[in-house]
């Protein structure tokens, strides 16, 4: 058998060359996997929020918008209304006075309510809860604006 000198060279070249394409053809792979991956992140949508969210609403925005608005801050934003009809003489001290017994059966109710079922509202409580708001926010409405103005000292005149 004849050997030459030469072939163990060019084997020794041919190995460490596939050695280097391999390790080429990884980095290559790899660089191309993480410019894709990086292409299709900043290509994908922004996700839209969640519909049952709502938009963001401020403290203050609550109190010229119930809507969305739980059981208590309903309440709270109606008990203001009956003192700022109070305060600039909308309302007389009477009406005020049975608006805000009617607001306290209200807050009564829903204590017994929740006493009844754990601490917790069940979702007809709540719907029970927001017709007699929603009657007290009216009679509210119709008291402060039924033109008979209350007649002190702190009242505006008309």
């Amino acid at each position: 058998m004849y050997v030459s000198a030469e072939r163990p060279q060019q084997q020794i070249k041919t190995t460490a060359s596939r050695r280097n394409t391999m390790k080429l053809s990884f980095v290559g792979v790899g660089l191309l996997a993480l410019t894709s991956t990086l292409g299709f992140a900043q290509a994908a949508p922004q996700q839209a929020p969640a519909s049952n969210q709502g938009p963001a609403v401020t403290q203050n925005q609550h109190q010229f918008n119930h809507r969305g608005a739980n059981i208590n801050q309903r309440r709270a934003f109606q008990h203001k209304r009956i003192a700022m009809g109070l305060r600039n003489g909308s309302l007389r001290p009477g009406q005020a006075h049975r608006l805000m017994k009617r607001e306290a059966s209200i807050g009564r109710q829903q204590r017994h309510m929740r006493f009844a079922h754990n601490g917790r509202l069940t979702r007809f409580d709540r719907v029970r809860l927001n017709h007699r708001l929603n009657h007290t926010s009216r009679a509210i409405y119709r008291a402060r604006h039924s033109g008979n103005r209350a007649r002190f000292a702190g009242a505006r005149k008309q």
